[in-house]
């Protein structure tokens, strides 16, 4: 059965960029990948790929389905015909408030591990989201994301016992580069993390994803490139193939 790898961390702090970019690490690696964003209201992680979620696909429909097969919702990427998109439409009418219980999300979940190597899920800052719970809680490994600053401070701390409790030694913490402007070493004493690696600035990260172009495959993302592919490989090491 495929596993899961969750996502987690504060709104910007480049869960859905990490995310993307490790779901082609691992399609390249000839590994089968649903990615699902667990964002209800709204969404573009298909935009990473330069792919197109039409109405009749998605996550919302997946949900609401009774027929139990999701997979006919499942959006394949032009980018890598092993990856397989399943998030909120390009062109969703409204956001979409209901909440999936707990049953119906384990459903779409099993049934999808039975066609995916991996279903990486880019999960919400707050853990109330009943996909991101459920991801936390039936993870194979899940990475945080962490932004130096006083509210990613807050969160860790706040959540701590919870995530032990999900995820007990199977989260692992990633650094952002992005907005170090402090000691980062001292910071990371402060809140007792020992990060598995730090994620490189990419200054054009943004210029990037308005081009449809992953930072794994420009030129200007060698060594952000190297830790997704560092990651991949402990995932798939973890698994035991």
């Amino acid at each position: 059965m495929g596993k899961i790898i969750s996502v987690t961390g504060l709104e910007g702090a480049g869960k859905s960029t990490f995310s993307a970019n490790l779901a082609l690490s691992l399609a390249l690696k000839d590994k089968v990948v649903v990615l699902l964003p667990a964002f209800l209201d709204y969404g573009g992680i298909q935009l990473f790929f330069g792919d197109v979620i039409g109405g009749d696909k998605g996550i919302l429909a997946a949900f609401s389905d009774k027929s139990g097969r999701p997979e006919k919702f499942l959006t394949q990427s032009k980018a890598n015909k092993n990856i397989y998109i399943l998030g909120v439409p390009n062109h969703a009418d409204e956001p979409y408030r209901a909440l999936f219980d707990e049953g119906v999300v384990e459903g779409v979940m099993r049934r999808l591990s039975n066609i995916a190597d991996y279903i990486i899920v880019d999960g919400t800052a707050g853990t109330s989201n009943p996909v991101t719970y459920y991801s936390l809680s039936q993870s194979a490994m899940a990475f945080e994301i962490i932004t130096l600053s006083s509210r990613a401070a807050m969160r860790i701390n706040a959540l701590r016992n919870l995530f032990a409790l999900l995820c007990d030694d199977k989260l692992f913490y990633l650094v952002s580069e992005a907005n170090i402007g402090c000691d980062s070493h001292k910071f990371l004493e402060e809140i007792k993390i020992e990060p598995l690696a730090y994620l490189p600035f990419v200054a054009d990260a943004p210029d990037l994803e308005n081009e449809a172009t992953l930072i794994y495959s420009s030129r200007k993302g060698k060594k952000y490139k190297a830790v997704i592919d560092k990651m991949a490989q402990s995932i798939i090491s973890a698994g035991g193939d």
